[in-house]
């Protein structure tokens, strides 16, 4: 049996920033299930391309560690300003929907604005639900035309099921000028977002390579745990392998986490099933010709027959990762059945992002078992109630998933650090950029 002071479980971003992040006054070893550390931040070649798990692009709020990351990725960023589109009932919308009513068909338009005018004056209530907020936010036509359709087909569950409050931030909301403005011209000054993507070919993994150099202590991949036993701190891997530990922290999802605990208490097990998240299907396809239309970043499909919620044109973030003139889709598909590779290429050659089906060389798949934590209501009392029997047990669960939030790159790398920092010992000298940050 081995022993370490900290044990990390998963080596995504907050297990790889978290060990970054340990002063070297405690022995840490990491844990990671996969042959190699990332989590969603992995990319995977094929042939001429490389494509990102799924959509990743780096935009912090925090300058401080933005710098830090910028300093530890040796290649270099490509910087962007963010161009995302909508595309519905043959009709290419500039996003935000609700910025550029203007650009949708008349009747459509009419009744977004009608419906916005007769709710602009309500506010919405963050301790309802997703839909209740979404009316009293924009209306009754921008729901039925855009959100609505939107938010069930990439959630897999009515919006009056979630909770309105951990998806707020996502949403630009109390834009009453704006949307006014939107419904007759393109908004003056529309949002701006500056992003960043890693040069190179490893893309995204970067990032997590330059955590995974910084960690204070061993990683061992091919390491899948398959029980913890809080009462002796130890933990047993699938080939009977056993680590003792004095703390533990854990980026596994929250319900997969709790699975593993024995004797885990009788009303903790029967909530587990509570805790519900939105699989996604990634479907990875390379062209050699790229196609006419929807050249952005992002393009966003609210309609139920498409079978994708989502597509990213990854040559318009960075061409290092495809033939010159080539391009590599990135769509998201809801679920985890694979949808039919014949009418996902007519889909695609229909809406132009495809020039001809025969142009496609490369078309993987990949399945993403928890994407989309699904904030249903009561998931509050579950999360409480883990966390309370976590830390009893000198166990520390964070990250997206550990943490059973909707954190983007930047926020699940500061939750890593921050349990980091709540391990560190008082007065101990930080060692490297993450360390620094201040986030003890």
């Amino acid at each position: 049996m081995e022993s370490t002071d900290v044990l990390v479980l998963g080596g995504g971003a907050a297990g790889l920033a978290c060990m970054a992040g340990l002063s070297e006054q405690r022995e840490a070893m990491l844990l990671e299930r996969e042959d190699q550390v990332g989590g969603l931040l992995r990319v995977y070649p094929a042939g001429d391309y490389v494509f990102d798990t799924t959509v990743h692009v780096l935009f912090f709020r925090n300058p401080q560690l933005l710098e830090a990351l910028l300093g530890l990725l040796p290649q270099g960023v490509h910087r962007f300003e963010r161009k995302n589109l909508i595309w519905q009932g043959g009709v290419t919308i500039p996003y935000p929907y609700q910025f550029n009513a203007h650009a949708l068909p008349d009747k459509v338009r009419d009744a977004c604005i009608a419906g916005f005018l007769d709710k602009a004056a309500v506010k919405g209530d963050l301790d309802g639900d997703f839909r209740g907020w979404l009316l009293n936010q924009f209306g009754a036509g921008f729901y039925e035309h855009f959100f609505g359709p939107y938010n069930r087909k990439l959630y897999g569950v009515p919006p009056q099921q979630l909770e309105a409050a951990p998806l707020l931030w996502l949403i630009p909301a109390d834009n009453e000028a704006a949307i006014r403005e939107g419904a007759t011209a393109p908004p003056q000054n529309p949002p701006v977002t500056h992003c960043f993507y890693p040069r190179g070919r490893r893309g995204i993994h970067s990032v997590a390579a330059a955590l995974q150099e910084l960690a204070q202590g061993p990683i061992r991949c091919g390491r899948e745990v398959v029980r913890i036993e809080p009462s002796r701190r130890c933990v047993t891997t699938a080939d009977g392998h056993q680590v003792s530990y004095k703390r533990l922290v854990s980026s596994l999802p929250l319900p997969v986490l709790l699975g593993l605990i024995e004797g885990l208490p009788p009303a903790l097990d029967s909530a587990i099933e509570r805790l519900r998240a939105q699989s996604v299907t990634m479907l990875h396809i390379g062209a050699r010709r790229s196609g006419p239309a929807l050249a952005a970043h992002w393009t966003y499909f609210p309609d139920s027959e498409l079978p994708f919620y989502r597509m990213t044109r990854l040559e318009q973030i960075t061409p290092d990762m495809c033939p010159v003139g080539a391009s590599a889709l990135m769509l998201e598909c809801p679920g985890s059945e694979e949808p039919d590779r014949q009418e996902v290429l007519a889909q695609l050659t229909r809406i132009g992002a495809l020039c001809d089906p025969g142009d496609v060389e490369e078309y993987r798949t990949l399945l993403i078992p928890y994407a989309y934590v699904l904030f249903l209501k009561g998931f509050r009392e579950v999360v409480a109630a883990a966390m309370d029997y976590l830390d009893e047990c000198g166990i520390q669960s964070t990250g997206r998933y550990g943490g059973w939030q909707y954190l983007n790159i930047e926020r699940t790398i500061e939750s890593g650090l921050q349990v980091a920092g709540r391990l560190t010992p008082a007065g101990a000298e930080p060692s490297n950029a993450l360390q620094q940050l201040g986030v003890r």
